[in-house]
């Protein structure tokens, strides 16, 4: 039996049909291309990294600054001589020159400081206070770009935290704080500290108070931002006023202070790529101590220590007053979005002082005109336990030490 063939008008159907899937198929492609042009451009360009780099993307901040150990070693190493060979070595050479610069300005100041001493040698409180100053700023210039150098050739051109902690506007924090005292067996301190933040100043209360009450103090400070706010992400300028009155109740003695002192911070990404989350602060000031004792202040009048009221052992005059200068500079870094470490170096004659370094000068009749004392390191530590809760460890170390132990409760 032959098979039948299809007429012909079936066999130009069936070309005809096939010329039009042809042309379809050959057309999706660019209609497809204009329809996905239109869509990307009307919708936000929100772009997933992992999925990128799945497709075969390269992140040019991590091709560009690609922090590593083997950066920071030499940063620690050769670059305590040389500032910001960690950052050329990982392809920063801009930010590995502002390292330099700041190196360069840091011993200029310490050189300016030692000609200063061996030529001129002021006795003059102003005179010292200079001097002091600018061999302070000298130091934390040389130990910043240092540090700097270290830090960011570790962290590359990216952040240990990727967003910035929400501030707290108030917060309550109590804690246990150690004092080391040689010749006073009252090391333990139960401690309150109040803290309010606004957009335009802060104030801060804090309490110390001896486990038995021999001692307590009481520390106020009040400030005004310049310029800035609390935010950790830009550069702030404040003016503050900070008082203490810190009182030995064993030997009837109170020490008063007043120090006005400006303080800033600023961000050191601009400074180089590796330095995201990692900022500058400094505190200077000069102010006035006194120190007032009620009793011995009687007996010298031929009076009876126990016969004044409250408010005339409160308005005592004070003994040995000098000026006084705090200054402070150090480091912030913002680690993986729970904690923050700080390191500073404080010179400040109104914290911690214990009664051996000033009994013998107060009643006697020598004068020293100005307190400078040898400085401290100064260490804290803030992991957030969750968004209303931190918890704060700081070590003070310099001719003594001291250490606190502190919870931090927002109150917002």
């Amino acid at each position: 039996m032959r098979r039948q063939r299809p007429p012909l008008y079936a066999l130009v159907f069936y070309v005809f049909c096939f010329c039009v899937l042809c042309f379809f198929h050959l057309l999706s492609p660019m209609t497809s291309a204009v329809s996905m042009i239109s869509a990307v451009s009307a919708a936000p360009r929100h772009y997933d990294v992992s999925e990128l780099k799945e497709e075969g993307f390269v992140d040019e901040r991590e091709a560009e600054t690609a922090g590593r150990l083997s950066s920071a070693l030499t940063a620690l190493g050769p670059g305590l001589l040389i500032h910001g060979v960690g950052h050329w070595r990982m392809g920063d050479e801009q930010g590995g020159w502002r390292l330099l610069g700041l190196e360069s300005a840091g011993l200029a100041a310490l050189t300016l400081t030692s000609l200063t001493h061996l030529f001129w040698r002021p006795n003059s409180v102003g005179g010292r206070m200079g001097l002091e100053t600018l061999s302070h700023l000298g130091w934390g210039l040389f130990l910043t770009s240092w540090s700097a150098d270290v830090i960011g050739a570790y962290q590359g051109g990216l952040s240990f935290a990727l967003t910035p902690q929400k501030s707290r506007t108030k917060t309550l924090s109590v804690g246990y704080r150690y004092l080391s005292q040689p010749l006073s067996e009252l090391p333990h301190h139960l401690v309150l500290s109040f803290e309010r933040l606004g957009r335009r100043g802060l104030l801060r209360a804090h309490l110390d108070v001896e486990s038995r009450a021999q001692i307590i103090g009481l520390e106020l400070d009040a400030g005004v931002y310049l310029l800035g706010g609390p935010s950790a992400q830009r550069p702030s300028l404040s003016v503050h006023l900070k008082g203490r009155r810190w009182r030995w109740s064993a030997s009837d003695t109170t020490q008063l202070a007043l120090t006005p002192y400006l303080s800033w911070a600023t961000p050191l990404s601009a400074l180089a790529r590796g330095l995201a989350h990692t900022r500058l602060f400094q505190r200077v000031g000069v102010g006035w101590e006194g120190y007032q004792s009620p009793s011995v202040y009687a007996l010298s009048m031929g009076q009876d220590p126990q016969s004044g009221s409250f408010f005339e052992r409160l308005m005592s005059p004070t003994s040995h007053e000098r000026a006084t200068l705090l200054l402070e500079t150090g480091m912030a870094l913002t680690l993986f979005k729970e904690t923050e470490l700080q390191a500073s170096y404080l010179q400040d004659p109104t914290h911690d002082v214990a009664r051996a370094q000033w009994a013998s000068s107060i009643w006697g009749a020598e004068a020293l005109g100005l307190n400078l004392n040898t400085g401290a390191w100064r260490a804290l530590i803030t992991l957030r336990q969750r968004y209303d809760l931190d918890f704060l460890v700081e070590v003070l170390v310099g001719e003594r030490w001291s250490s606190w132990l502190t919870v931090r409760y927002a109150l917002n």
